[in-house]
């Protein structure tokens, strides 16, 4: 069974903010339910406590957010995607990343060394998350469609900068689910 929400496709750029925004206000919400020892401790010796899995969000972020600013900063456009596209690109990417049989390795920059507390982890996915709104709210939805960026897992390949919402809002889902499953 499943706790993650099953989101509806975002038919407007607003409406894949509004899905980033449920799923990292649900993320934070279950991981500040927690106490500071739960919140702390790796449910196995090979899997992260809730407190890394948010830092490890924090860093993603931060990592999307500055290869989304290069991607859109050289200029470089493709054709808007059409809304048919954009659905097809929302299904393959929707449907990968909540299919947990698929799993993903972080790569070693991404992994959450140090971790700080879940209460530090918290304000600073709110430092990434506000880069992030700041970037893309500063172009136009269709420069969002007529971009686009590899994702590193083979899996959901090539990406619109529309679509990098739906991962982002993805990601947070879940990690959300491991922590759930790991306290």
């Amino acid at each position: 069974m499943t706790s993650r929400p099953q989101r509806e496709y975002p038919r407007t750029a607003e409406d894949r903010f509004a899905q980033m925004e449920a799923a990292r206000r649900e993320l934070i919400a279950t991981a500040l339910e927690l106490d500071a020892a739960k919140a702390a401790t790796r449910p196995h010796p090979d899997r992260w406590s809730p407190a890394e899995v948010l830092y490890h969000l924090h860093q993603a972020e931060g990592r999307i957010t500055r290869a989304l600013t290069a991607a859109l900063s050289t200029g470089e456009r493709h054709e808007p995607k059409s809304d048919d596209d954009l659905r097809a690109e929302w299904d393959r990417v929707s449907g990968v990343l909540r299919d947990r049989e698929v799993k993903f390795s972080a790569p070693a920059p991404l992994n959450p060394e140090g971790a700080p507390p879940v209460d530090e982890s918290v304000r600073l996915l709110g430092e990434s998350r506000g880069a992030l709104l700041e970037l893309l709210r500063a172009h136009q939805p269709a420069d969002l469609a007529s971009v686009s960026m590899p994702h590193p897992a083979t899996a959901i390949g090539m990406v619109s900068v529309l679509g990098w919402l739906t991962i982002v809002a993805g990601h947070d889902d879940r990690h959300r689910e491991q922590i759930l499953e790991s306290v």
